[in-house]
């Protein structure tokens, strides 16, 4: 009896797709489980070299970029423990996964320095302005101070703020700007409701509480602010006070400081360049390049003096291997399983062997065949969307296990897919890219929790244009896998893989060892009958275009600037294929006695040069154009 496949593999309980700090203190030893990767090694080494402070160069703080899905905050918690936990501990991290000696030589030297405090923020969407930044930097810092026993320091904006509000002789009359500002505070019956809602929300989460006081005092012309020096000073008395070696604030999600931020970040910028002489460090984590939303050159340039710009990515092999240890095989049935992914491979084997190991690096085939029936294209595909669709609702991890309070997504992932399939060659047995599509695409437009760029609503506007069109299900999934690989071809561009082109052998690729396979161009050309696709010929391959998808401006650049080179107007006037002196032909008396030319400012001289050698009876007529020379 054919059994789910659900009786065979699952998703492991202890698999984490989104590690968060909620998810760190319930799980004190899930870090020792984060593989620690070519670019986390590399961020590893970076911040070493900061703590120890050599040179004014190495003491620079980090600033980590990545999409969403490669593993971020996972990463920025393993680093927290490594620094934090035991050398011990570590010891075994580094010899699990092999990490040089010489790392955790380094590592072990400078706990002997001191104590180094690690503090762990996980947003900056309501940071607006140095006030609320200075007042976020210093109240993390103290949450830290008092959940590890130290010292906290002398006043911060908070406590200034609070100060204020609770002395009745104070410059600042809160009462009367609560009144001016009354629909600022909709959610307060009197000022002071406001006061001891601030009092016990506290400093963290009365952040945005914070804000609102802030503003109405600067509309007063009052001001709380304390300065970039004062929030430095404050940070290095604290850690004299507390002896402590250092201070690390790793800051994750910062992008949207920068966002709400663009033209203000003096303060910020000032604090960062401090690590230049006290020993305190950012570790700035967001999901974007520094350079795709700083816009300002001059800004771009003095972060990127202050900082050490890293990049975490997956390698390919990296990112098949988390997967595949994000799975658990019933030992009972481990041979009957055994015996059914080795007919599942043998009927994909040859494909991958003709795409994804001939296009992609240091793939390993015992990784892809672990993951079946994740068919090995959609495991590339899958791979490659983290990086491609910027959705932090929709990642590869994700994928495995669905979000539980995600309605669309319990669907078409990895933990659905096992449960409602089986192995079973008169159905359909693979995971293939159809299922991908469904699950970051098929939903995505009706919750708005969900963010896509232009070109994947492209996709979408047109798989919502023409599935229609499709007469039974092979068709609407060839379509989808068309346009899913359409959008993500356009949104890699020119680095994209081969393999992400929307191509016949591609497409095809997508569904060996289906039932299937073989029908793809049959299909394909019924698409082209139909107008939902076009085609260009490529050797023996053939390339598909949708009426949506956009040229690649760069490409376009360039294609233009070839043709100027190649094609001047010169060379087109005096081609006789273009016939150009076909627009300027005469009739009658006149067509006989002239001989009609065309030239440009530049081959002038070169066309009355001709005229030398015509009959006696031909008058020369030449129309030149005064315009440079352009297409």
């Amino acid at each position: 009896m054919s059994r789910p496949y659900s009786d065979y593999i699952n998703v492991s309980k202890e698999f984490v797709p989104v590690f968060d700090v909620h998810m760190d203190k319930r799980y004190p030893n899930l870090w020792k489980f984060f593989y620690p990767h070519e670019t986390f090694i590399d961020i590893l080494r970076d911040l070493i070299s900061s703590l120890e402070g050599t040179s004014a160069e190495k003491r620079k703080s980090l600033w980590v970029s990545g999409a969403y899905g490669t593993g971020k905050s996972f990463a920025s918690f393993t680093l927290k423990h490594i620094i934090e936990e035991d050398n011990e501990n570590v010891k075994n991290y580094f010899n699990k996964y092999n990490i040089a000696q010489s790392l955790l030589n380094r590592i072990e030297g400078i706990k002997t320095k001191g104590d180094i405090l690690i503090i762990h923020r996980a947003t900056s969407s309501g940071i607006i302005g140095d006030n609320m930044l200075f007042s976020a930097i210093q109240e993390s810092i103290k949450a830290a101070l008092k959940e590890k026993g130290y010292q906290l320091g002398g006043k911060t904006l908070y406590d200034n703020v609070v100060d204020v509000l609770r002395d009745e002789n104070a410059i600042f009359n809160f009462k009367g700007a609560f009144n001016k500002y009354r629909d600022k505070f909709l959610d307060y019956p009197n000022a002071e409701s406001v006061v001891e809602k601030l009092l016990k929300l506290g400093s963290i989460d009365g952040l945005n509480l914070l804000e609102k006081i802030i503003k109405i005092a600067d509309l007063s012309g009052f001001n709380f602010a304390k300065t970039a020096d004062d929030v430095v000073r404050w940070i290095d008395d604290v850690t004299k006070i507390n002896n402590l070696y250092s201070i690390v604030f790793m800051w994750d999600e910062f992008t949207e400081y920068f966002q709400n931020n663009q033209n203000t970040t003096t303060g910020f910028q000032e604090i960062a360049q401090a690590s230049g002489n006290t020993p305190f460090y950012f570790l700035l984590i967001t999901h974007k390049s520094h350079s795709q939303f700083i816009h300002d050159v001059d800004t771009r340039r003095k972060l990127e003096d202050r900082f050490k710009m890293k990049k975490i990515e997956m390698a390919n092999t990296t990112a098949f291997m988390l997967m595949r240890q994000a799975l658990d095989f019933v030992p009972d049935l481990k041979n009957e399983w055994n015996n059914k992914v080795q007919n599942l491979w043998i009927s994909v084997e040859k494909s991958v062997r003709n795409s994804i190991n001939k296009y992609v690096e240091d793939v390993n085939c015992d990784d892809l065949k672990a993951l079946l029936p994740l068919h090995p294209f959609a495991a590339f595909i899958l791979e490659q969307i983290s990086s491609t669709i910027n959705s932090n609702q929709r990642t590869m991890f994700l994928f495995l296990c669905g979000d539980p309070d995600d309605l669309d997504a319990r669907k078409h992932n990895f933990r659905w897919f096992i449960k409602n399939h089986e192995y079973d060659l008169n159905k359909w047995h693979y995971l293939t890219c159809d299922y991908i599509w469904d699950y970051f695409f098929g939903e995505s437009l009706k919750d708005s929790k969900v963010n896509l760029d232009e070109r994947a609503k492209s996709a979408i506007i047109h798989y919502d244009s023409f599935y229609q069109q499709c007469a039974n299900d092979k068709e609407l999934r060839i379509l989808k896998v068309v346009l899913l690989l359409t959008a993500m071809h356009q949104e890699k561009g020119r680095g994209a893989s081969n393999l992400l082109r929307p191509t016949l052998f591609n497409i095809s690729a997508a569904f060996a060892g289906t039932s299937i396979e073989e029908e793809v161009r049959k299909i394909m050309e019924k698409f082209e009958k139909k107008n939902i696709v076009g085609s260009m010929h490529e050797g023996n391959d053939i390339l598909y275009i949708t009426q949506s998808q956009t040229i690649d401006p760069e490409k376009y650049r360039e294609l233009e600037e070839i043709v100027r080179r190649e094609q001047s107007f010169e060379m087109i006037i005096s081609n006789l294929n273009y016939s150009i002196t076909g627009n300027f032909s005469l009739t009658g008396y006149a067509a006989s006695r002239f001989e009609v030319k065309c030239a440009t400012y530049k081959d002038l001289r070169k066309r009355l040069n001709e005229v030398h050698n015509l009959p006696q009876n031909k008058i020369p007529l030449i129309f030149e154009s005064t315009l440079k020379s352009q297409l």
